[in-house]
């Protein structure tokens, strides 16, 4: 402000601090005065806050993981050309999907998650409260929600371009929870298309053999003889094979994040409560005068 602006208000040679004074409500300035404080010994407080809490860390297992050529070798190409067999290719979609995206997409989903979680109770307790109360669903069966939150919160999926590969990162409280959870997680998926595949197989061998009873052509009994061999020798292999649909290239590698605390949760939240605190004591002290 100018000297002609101060003199304007009175203030010849003062400072803002008297203009504060002598020309602001008493009432705002004392609100002001209250929230600033209670803001400075909000923040006061999480700094203290963020000092003395144990950093808590996230630790993420990576795995970089490819579709097994033994699906694709087996039967050849299922629905879209992806190279997957018509078993896998029936519970995992289909369509024009890549072998990457229709692996992804059966990772990533709901029903395969939640199934996962209800057929390993011990990772829903090693994650303890930060997936779930404890509280069951309907008929005894595990919360939507924990799916949910597990889906969202601890697991990423992630491909690399023009490649038959992608990553799956687990997130976990400590680095062997989370190496252990993502080998469960696709050996899990690995069973079901295997299983499946083996289903599928089996059906086939089943048909040749009413066809090859009531055959009578000679030609056509050792043409349907042959198939009945190929599928069978495929279902062996298929059922002898732990990593049927997806294979880890290599061991998972790990990273670290703080999960907690964070500095701008901690400082935010303490800022605020703390303009709170002082605005509801200036309320206390000033409107119904208790003290």
């Amino acid at each position: 402000m100018s000297a002609t602006g101060r003199e304007q208000y009175g203030i010849a040679r003062g400072t803002w601090a008297q203009y504060w004074r002598t020309h602001v409500n008493t009432a705002f300035r004392r609100q002001v005065a209250y929230g600033v404080i209670g803001g400075l010994v909000g923040l006061l407080g999480g700094a203290v806050y963020f000092a003395i809490t144990p950093d808590q860390y996230d630790s993420n297992a990576i795995f970089v993981v490819a579709p097994n050529s033994l699906a694709s070798s087996t039967t050849g190409s299922g629905p879209g050309g992806s190279g997957l067999d018509g078993a896998a290719a029936s519970i995992l979609g289909g369509g024009s999907f890549s072998e990457v995206d229709v692996y992804m997409g059966q990772i990533r989903s709901h029903d395969f998650v939640a199934g996962f979680l209800d057929s390993h109770p011990d990772v829903i307790k090693a994650y303890g409260s930060a997936l779930s109360d404890g509280s069951a669903g309907a008929n005894g069966k595990l919360q939507p929600a924990v799916a949910d939150r597990f889906r969202s919160g601890y697991m990423r999926l992630t491909p690399t371009a023009s490649t038959r590969i992608f990553q799956l990162t687990v997130s976990a409280p400590n680095p062997k929870l989370a190496a252990s959870v993502g080998k469960q997680l696709l050996a899990s998926m690995n069973d079901m298309i295997r299983k499946s595949a083996i289903a599928e197989h089996q059906g086939r061998i089943n048909f040749l053999r009413e066809q090859l009873a009531t055959a009578e052509n000679v030609m056509l009994r050792e043409s349907i003889t042959i198939l009945a061999t190929e599928e069978l020798r495929t279902l062996t292999l298929v059922a002898g094979s732990e990593d049927y649909g997806v294979k880890v290239i290599d061991s998972p590698s790990f990273s670290a994040a703080r999960a907690w605390p964070r500095r701008s949760i901690v400082f935010g939240l303490g800022l605020i409560n703390g303009v709170l605190a002082g605005a509801f004591l200036y309320w206390l002290r000033y409107s119904r005068r208790w003290f």
